[in-house]
């Protein structure tokens, strides 16, 4: 992985599985003359914000939640934590350059990739039906890598961009 990071602050008290795309949120608190930037999962397909993808699992520290190697982002992004608060925690996030996403389905080497769900997996633009004429597409990455199925980690060029398709 080769990419510029910063850390952006959790809105929500939900873990959020590592490689997740996160979005802006429109919670801003004033902290003195400076406003903190806020960070949450997508609230669904193509959606607009992007800020990044999490570089690790954003969860209870010390022991508290374990994220088992193989378990589906669906079953960790957006549970609740039930001993500790995960809002307004630093969430550190990749946003140029390369790095990990999840695929939300089969994608191929050079699809152009936009968020697929609510759980921050990405998909291709062709997959979530982004291409028809007059469409606006909120392309947040290139894949470098192809996807088999569901929930495979892929390697991606980070682009953020709209396309007008």
């Amino acid at each position: 992985m080769n990419a510029r990071t910063r850390t952006v602050q959790a809105t929500q008290n939900i873990r959020i599985h590592k490689y997740s795309a996160i979005v802006a949120s429109a919670a801003a608190i004033a902290k003195g003359s400076q406003k903190a930037v806020y960070g949450d999962v997508p609230a669904g397909v193509n959606g607009a914000g992007f800020l990044g993808f999490s570089l690790d699992h954003f969860i209870e520290p010390g022991g508290l939640y374990h994220v088992a190697q193989g378990t589906a982002p669906t079953a960790v992004t957006g549970t609740t934590p039930t001993s500790y608060s995960l809002a307004d925690k630093n969430l550190t996030v990749a946003y140029e350059g390369e790095c990990f996403a999840i695929a939300a389905g089969v994608v191929a080497e050079g699809d152009l990739l936009a968020i697929a769900d609510v759980y921050g997996r990405v998909d291709s633009l062709g997959n979530l039906s982004l291409t028809t004429p007059g469409t606006i597409a909120n392309v947040v990455a290139k894949a470098l890598t192809p996807s088999a199925q569901a929930n495979d980690f892929i390697r991606v060029r980070i682009l953020d961009a709209a396309l007008l398709q």
